[in-house]
């Protein structure tokens, strides 16, 4: 997961209360852990441009 990416157009001001709602969801299957990046770089200066 990826909630503050812009990939492609995904993106929102806020993403913390969508991403904080699927991590809840998420914990009924017991799973080791939940990958969460960070946006790289270039598109934090796309972003910006």
């Amino acid at each position: 997961m990826s909630p503050w990416g812009i990939l492609n157009g995904m993106g929102m001001a806020d993403p913390k209360p969508q991403f904080s709602y699927v991590v809840e969801k998420l914990c009924k299957y017991k799973l080791a852990y939940i990958h969460v990046m960070e946006p790289m770089p270039a598109e934090v200066t796309i972003e910006q441009e």
